[in-house]
């Protein structure tokens, strides 16, 4: 592979994770590093304004906390000081970004870091997008790939960026990918070996927009021609999309189709029966429109049926995916802390049933709740955060509880659930008006549940 890149100026907009995989992926191919972020710019303002630091300038701010060898633009109006030839952006930056206008302007080329990592791996790349279930999907496929012991990398969305494991892989690699649209939106030139479309449903549109332009981001992942394509025609909008290809590869749970789909308890690969769905770990129909489609990717190289059956029915969900977080006095507790959008708190309680107590709310995504309540019947809804109101307006005919906050949500449900109840945190929403992360807020309402336990009369 030819390195376009030796001795280039490159700019990388946003240092976090998978900024530094793309700072220390450019350094180990002769790149001249520049590093813009509005967020290290506020910190450095605050060191300047309290005079931390002698001489508290962006450019020794930078040399002593990140990197020697790459140059700290503070100013991104200099950006004509710097002959930048390629700027690679990270997926929390927004196109909305001020900035990126006058990076524009200054007719830089922008590409995600997606493109730049998967433009140095070998090997074939297993790509897999869509609304819901995705990080569960690529665990189970790469799981798949080690019980068939073929050398795996799993990268991507799931927490490990692309660039950190390209140059570490071979021809014989199978590197498992989960996309996100944020990094799909900067994406033109992504070729993967295969890739798979779970489902689609309006999320992020705080960012883009319309389900729409959503929609057609998604669809990115495919642009490469050659790609082989999987999709799961089960939900409306993925099965839309897999009519544009007449190659499409199509997966479902209610239909006989061209890929994996489901006959008498069995899952079958065109029309070759792969395995039973007695012993399979997962809940719910969701989860298993994703196993299809992840038993349709393995069958791409030929995985053996014998491997794909024991990686199935060995694997347990996620952390905060459908979680099994204990049971009190007859009371289970369900945490589901990633479901951060309607589809996938409507997937959690297809798979609960009734008798649900359900802890709903965070910060605003821009999303309709109504679907909510008016495909399902809860028992109780304690709702929270942000979006309280919004969950007011089109829940008003049902059992509504406003909490003061997260704690006090969990410190209700413990009062008002009963025997045979399911206590379920499926909030369909992101968690950043109270907490860091999906994981933060999945381990408080495990501690929560922790110190109820101990409290509570057995």
């Amino acid at each position: 592979m030819g390195n376009n890149y030796n001795n280039k100026n490159v700019l990388i907009f946003g240092y976090e994770k998978s900024g530094k995989a793309a700072l220390l992926l450019m350094k180990k191919v002769g790149a001249n590093i520049f590093i813009y972020d509005d967020k290290l710019k506020v910190k450095i303002q605050d060191c300047k304004k309290s005079n931390v630091k002698e001489n508290c300038t962006a450019q020794i701010l930078f040399l002593d906390f990140l990197d020697k060898d790459a140059t700290f633009i503070y100013d991104i109006n200099d950006l004509h000081k710097y002959n930048i030839h390629i700027c690679i952006i990270s997926p929390g930056v927004s196109l909305n970004n001020p900035a990126i206008k006058q990076i524009k302007k200054n007719k830089i080329k922008i590409v995600s870091e997606l493109e730049i990592g998967a433009e140095f791996c070998k090997g074939k790349i297993f790509a897999i997008t869509g609304t819901n279930g995705k990080t569960t999907s690529v665990h189970l496929l790469a799981s798949v790939f080690e019980t068939a012991h073929l050398p795996t990398f799993l990268c991507g969305n799931v927490g490990t960026p692309i660039s950190e494991i390209a140059l570490q892989t071979t021809s014989e690699s199978l590197i498992v990918c989960e996309v996100s649209s944020f990094q799909l939106e900067t994406t033109k030139n992504f070729k993967p070996y295969a890739t798979a479309i779970l489902n689609l449903q309006p999320d992020h549109l705080n960012r883009h927009n319309t389900i729409e332009i959503y929609t057609g981001i998604k669809n990115r992942i495919n642009k490469f021609f050659k790609s082989k394509k999987i999709f799961n025609v089960d939900d409306k909008l993925t099965a839309k999309i897999s009519e544009e290809f007449n190659t499409a590869i199509n997966c479902s749970i209610s239909q006989k189709t061209n890929g994996c789909y489901i006959s008498q308890n069995s899952i079958y690969y065109q029309s070759e029966k792969i395995m039973p769905t007695d012993n399979i770990k997962l809940i719910g129909k969701k989860n298993l429109e994703n196993i299809l489609c992840v038993i349709a990717l393995a069958k791409q190289i030929g995985i053996e049926d014998k491997h794909i059956q024991t990686a199935v029915e060995n694997f347990k969900p996620l952390p905060h995916r459908l979680e099994f977080a204990g049971e009190i006095n007859g009371v289970k507790y369900i945490n589901d802390s990633k479901s951060t959008n309607i589809l996938s708190t409507l997937m959690a309680l297809d798979s609960i049933g009734e008798d649900v107590i359900l802890l709903l709310g965070g910060s605003d995504k821009g999303l309709d709740f109504s679907p909510i309540f008016s495909n399902h019947k809860v028992k109780t809804t304690i709702c929270y955060g942000e979006v309280v109101k919004k969950i007011e307006y089109v829940a008003k005919k049902t059992n509504l509880i406003v909490a003061k906050n997260f704690n006090d949500a969990c410190d209700i449900a413990f009062k008002v659930a009963k025997k045979n109840d399911v206590v379920l945190l499926s909030p369909a929403c992101a968690s950043f008006d109270e907490f860091s992360s999906y994981e933060e807020r999945g381990k408080r309402f495990k501690e929560n549940i922790k110190k109820f336990s101990l409290t509570s009369k057995i």
